[in-house]
């Protein structure tokens, strides 16, 4: 998460870029992800966000997932119920 902007709003730590989006759209349905068009995590104009599902952010950036899961399941030989 670091990469990413953050700011402080009633005493917690939220993304800057899901608060711009519920700012223009209201709260952002559960899940749904705020998607950075063109990958700048720190650009958060809103013409650069997007919102998506979880499946369709998955297929934007599907090379750093699967280099995760390869990983893990390389160091983990023995898959876990929840994955």
């Amino acid at each position: 998460m670091s990469d990413y902007n953050t700011t402080s709003k009633k005493g917690k730590t939220v993304l800057k870029h899901r608060l711009i989006w519920e700012e223009h759209y209201g709260k952002i349905p559960n899940g749904k992800i705020i998607h950075h068009i063109n990958r700048e995590r720190k650009d958060n104009r809103i013409e650069n966000l997007q919102m998506v599902s979880r499946g369709e952010h998955t297929k934007l950036h599907p090379k750093k997932r699967n280099i995760r899961n390869r990983l893990y399941f390389h160091t983990n030989p023995q898959k876990p119920k929840d994955i």
